[in-house]
């Protein structure tokens, strides 16, 4: 066999996977301009809110047009079930779920919500990559590492986070039942592709409105002051989860869905005239800047994580990715400032340990940590992960995504 018969034959073999690059990288540009399209959306509709602040008046009745959306046409399957079932069982995504999450989500944002903003990309990923997949017409094996690529691309465009974004798809796409290899290569251009298209229309993920927290140094000293405050962000994950938890359960008494976002839409409402201001509303990162600047706001990790339950209990979509990661951040600023540790490093891992703690992807988390805050506190983020490994084999908390 000569040189030339060789090399085709190689081509053959390397073929398939060539066309799996190609066609996830262009997930990933698809992917890119609907996460750009998605965060210019919602930062008009909350400069306007910001605006004319008496919008949040009209909450009740934005959040009656929110539920009869997803009553048209049933978004609600946790985003975890809907790329899995797709995946394993080849179920198809339905192709409304895209403009509906993106109608829904921005929709809570404007009306004042606190709400985050990444459960609907996440479903909206899969759903661009199923269609994509099903336009090419994949084979079964392929079409997981696409519906994975369509999940990093949004992740990566709108949290910011392309390598976090990667591995946060791979690992929801993951299951023992699932058979079917997914390529990370193909899923990590395509979350670099979309992250790419965001800077090309110069828009600010929301990493980019975080990067204020720089990475703080530490001494041998202040070792055991750093796990005890692990330890702490973690208990405050377990109590933040079943916040949510017990909250959905409350409201979900009421069985008028059109009633029950009516009474918390009033509740919110009452909660934003007596704080006296927005930055509980919506994402806003401005809340972790605020508690660097002074810890005047002490009470900010409970109230967020309390109103981001109200809102997602009462039907308002949006997800409590973001919520978690501010709560997270301002509670570790906070400890951190009792226990004489660097703010900066509060922060870092407070925002690990939630981020972790309400996906219930300890990897991600991990590298998340690195992306965002740097290599020095790699060991801190590694014990992170063992706990929250820990708390799922101990069934403390579940995978949501």
């Amino acid at each position: 066999m000569d040189s030339s018969d060789k090399l085709e034959k190689l081509l053959k073999k390397i073929e398939p996977f060539l066309i799996i690059v190609i066609i996830a990288s262009f997930t990933g540009v698809v992917g890119g301009v609907f996460g750009a399209l998605f965060i210019k959306t919602l930062d008009i509709f909350i400069d306007f809110r910001n605006t004319f602040f008496y919008i949040i008046l009209l909450m009740p009745i934005i959040g009656i047009i929110i539920v009869y959306i997803n009553k048209k046409y049933k978004c609600d399957k946790e985003p975890g079930e809907l790329i899995n079932r797709a995946i394993i069982k080849d179920e198809e995504i339905p192709s409304h779920i895209t403009p509906t999450l993106f109608a829904t989500t921005t929709l809570s944002h404007l009306a004042g919500a606190s709400v985050g903003r990444m459960e609907a990309p996440i479903k909206m990923g899969g759903g661009i990559g199923s269609y994509i997949a099903n336009f090419f017409n994949l084979k079964k094996e392929n079409k997981g590492t696409i519906i994975a690529s369509g999940v990093s691309a949004l992740f990566g465009s709108v949290f910011g986070a392309p390598l976090t974004g990667t591995i946060f798809a791979c690992e929801l796409c993951f299951s023992k039942k699932n058979k079917k290899p997914i390529y990370v290569l193909p899923v990590l251009l395509s979350a670099c592709f979309s992250r790419f298209i965001c800077f090309a229309f110069g828009l600010n993920s929301f990493v980019d409105r975080m990067l204020y927290i720089h990475h703080a140094d530490f001494g041998l000293k202040q070792i055991i002051p750093i796990l005890i405050l692990i330890g702490i962000c973690l208990i405050f994950a377990l109590i933040f989860n079943n916040i949510l938890k017990y909250a959905k359960e409350l409201f979900h008494k009421i069985k008028n869905e059109y009633l029950r976002i009516i009474i918390g839409s009033i509740i919110m409402i009452g909660c934003i005239y007596l704080i006296g201001n927005t930055l509980f509303c919506g994402n806003d990162t401005n809340l972790v800047e605020k508690a660097l600047e002074n810890n005047s706001m002490w009470y900010t990790f409970i109230v967020k994580a309390l109103l981001t339950a109200l809102c997602l209990a009462v039907g308002f979509k949006g997800g409590n990715i973001g919520p978690a990661f501010i709560s997270g951040a301002t509670l570790g600023i906070l400890i951190a400032s009792l226990m004489g540790i660097d703010p900066q490093m509060g922060a870092a891992i407070g925002a690990v340990s939630l981020f972790g703690g309400v996906t219930g992807c300890y990897i991600s988390a991990v590298f998340l940590g690195i992306e965002i805050f740097g290599l020095k506190s790699l060991a801190f983020f590694i014990i992170i992960a063992i706990m929250l490994k820990y708390f799922l084999n101990q069934g403390l908390i579940k995978r949501k995504f």
